[in-house]
Order: structure tokens, then sequence, then C-alpha cells
């Protein structure tokens, strides 16, 4: 108060897992947006969750293409669990919104889609129209889900999951 510095902090939810960091950051973030003068600390789970619009940031789109074209099945399938808990559990979505959800689920899952590489063998090219009728189906969270783990297939498995903490321990005794 004497210098008119004023902190802000959101937190998330406690993880015990590094895979589970980035969800815990993503509660952060949008914490602190509802962080005020007289609520400078707010927990992730008082903040009011508004019904009208649907929790779909970019952020989340481009980490959930980037698990898919990593070949990131477990990823993908947490990421799904925390956009239906947010919005269907938590923001109880009306169902023009819960279809435009979908519709913004179903393009991010078009673009890992066109990124699959040149397949090689003919089970491959079965497979990958087999999955294409899935993804022009009337989209549900069961069938993309299922599409997008489907997907994780097409891709090398290229990231493995490390252990953050030394390399954050590190950074703060530098």
């Amino acid at each position: 108060a004497h210098h008119s510095l004023w902190f802000y902090a959101g937190v998330g939810t406690g993880c015990t897992q590094a895979q589970q960091l980035w969800e815990s950051y993503e509660q952060a973030r949008t914490a602190a947006r509802y962080t005020a003068r007289h609520h400078i600390f707010l927990p992730y789970e008082y903040i009011r969750k508004d019904a009208d619009s649907w929790y779909y940031p970019i952020e989340i789109s481009a980490k959930l293409l980037h698990f898919i074209t990593t070949g990131n099945q477990q990823q993908v399938t947490e990421m799904f669990a925390l956009i239906y808990r947010e919005n269907v559990q938590e923001r109880s979505l009306a169902v023009p919104l819960l279809s435009l959800l979908l519709s913004d689920l179903k393009n991010t899952l078009l673009k890992a889609r066109f990124q699959v590489p040149p397949l090689k063998t003919d089970a491959e090219r079965t497979a990958l129209n087999q999955l294409d009728e899935r993804l022009y189906a009337a989209p549900t969270f069961p069938t993309l889900e299922s599409c997008a783990t489907a997907l994780c297939a097409f891709f090398t498995r290229t990231e493995v999951p490390s252990d953050p903490i030394p390399e954050i321990e590190r950074y703060l005794q530098e």
C-alpha cells in the first residue's frame, strides 16, 4: 500500500503428477483474471462459472492439438475430462452452447486430422477413412474423445513426460 503496488494471484487445484501441471496452470491463469483489489488471492474453486459461455480457450485448443500430434493419448483423455467437467458439470451449458463447443472441439480435431503424415499401408488408410466418417458424424463428447485418441495413433509419440521440478528448482536457485 505504501508504494501503490498490488500483486494478484490465482491458484489452480493441486496436482501430484507433472503431466497435470498444465491444468493447474490454466486454472490459476483463469482465477487470476477474476482477482480484484479486495480479492487479491483467488482459488479457482471460488470462481462463479458462467453458464452463458463455454470454456474452451485458445490455449486449451492449442494444447489439445499438441497432445494429439505428439501421440499423447493419456493427456488427450485428461484434456477431454477437463473440458467436459468445466462445461457440462460445472457450467451446465444449454444445448445450443454445447453444440457450439462440440463444433469448436471438432474443428481442433480436423486440424489434427489434416496434419496426419503420409500413410504407408492400406490398413492405415482404411483406419483413417473410418476415422473420417466418425469425424463427420454428429459430434458428441464420447465420439470426439474417441476420435482424438484414435488420431494419436497416427502420430509418433515424440514427447515423453518429464519431471519439471528439478528444472524449476534450478531456475529459482539462479
